[in-house]
């Protein structure tokens, strides 16, 4: 990856800002710019991690802050384009283009975002991007109407398919990071009684989403859990468990008293 001259990063940065209008330009330049800061000391290998699906850059991270912020001044205010380029960069397959379109996507809000998440997250199965995708790609939508927003997760953890429902978790993780987010009574209400019906990638992003929750509000947390320990489903002790340690002590000495056998990890 060449040195990176603040100069000449702000130029070929403008030129891929320039052509917002034009999807397939945009995408030539974008894949132009991320082909000339790549990292050609990577080399892939055998690997089976989940991360490492999507073929990526290693695009140095003040590259793609630069990118980020150009495109998005670019399509402010203008949802179609902004759409059009994000479906343009999330075609090329590459990671950095598809983080850029989550990006472009997040600035906007409505239904029609939210559809183009959820159809998009079916054609990922990196889980850098689609964390991404629930989290940033979300991101407008949950600040300009946090309650559409949440019926909209109510519909994604009733759907059959498990990489949506993996989908809802993720964006509500990200929910309960943003301070301005203040729907955590409804979330706690939609997370009731799941624990039993998930697996693999879709429990370690609940368990991750009940660790946000415990860091954000630890009474409320702590009260779920309880109320989940005793109803006896196995799984909800499990989660317990597994969250018990993200609670600070008095908290987690109440819900201690309640789980059978104490606090097993996992």
């Amino acid at each position: 990856m060449p040195a990176i001259d603040p100069d000449r990063l702000r130029k070929q940065v403008a030129g891929v800002a320039s052509v917002i209008g034009d999807p397939a330009e945009l995408r030539r330049r974008t894949l132009d710019i991320l082909e000339f800061y790549a990292d050609r000391t990577r080399r892939p290998g055998p690997s089976t991690r989940v991360d490492d699906v999507s073929p990526a850059f290693g695009v140095a991270r003040p590259v793609m802050k630069s990118l980020t912020q150009a495109l998005r001044r670019a399509a402010a205010g203008k949802p179609e384009r902004g759409l059009a380029a994000a479906e343009a960069l999330w075609q090329t397959g590459y990671r950095e283009a598809r983080l850029l379109a989550a990006a472009l996507v997040g600035d906007q809000f409505g239904e029609p975002v939210m559809e183009w998440v959820e159809s998009h997250a079916r054609t990922t199965d990196d889980n850098i991007v689609l964390a991404e995708l629930a989290g940033q790609g979300t991101a407008g939508w949950r600040v300009v109407e946090p309650g559409g927003f949440v019926d909209q997760l109510a519909r994604w953890l009733d759907s059959s398919r498990r990489g949506t429902q993996q989908l809802a978790y993720l964006a509500m993780t990200s929910a309960v990071e943003d301070p301005r987010f203040h729907q955590l009574p409804r979330l706690f209400g939609l997370l009731a009684g799941r624990a039993g019906s998930v697996r693999g990638e879709t429990r370690k992003a609940l368990y991750r989403l009940l660790r946000a929750l415990a860091r954000r509000s630890p009474p409320e947390t702590t009260h779920f859990l309880i109320a989940e320990v005793a109803g006896g489903d196995p799984a909800a002790i499990r989660m317990a468990r597994n969250v018990i340690d993200s609670l600070p002590h008095d908290n987690a000495g109440r819900l201690r008293l309640t789980i059978p056998g104490g606090p097993r990890v996992r």
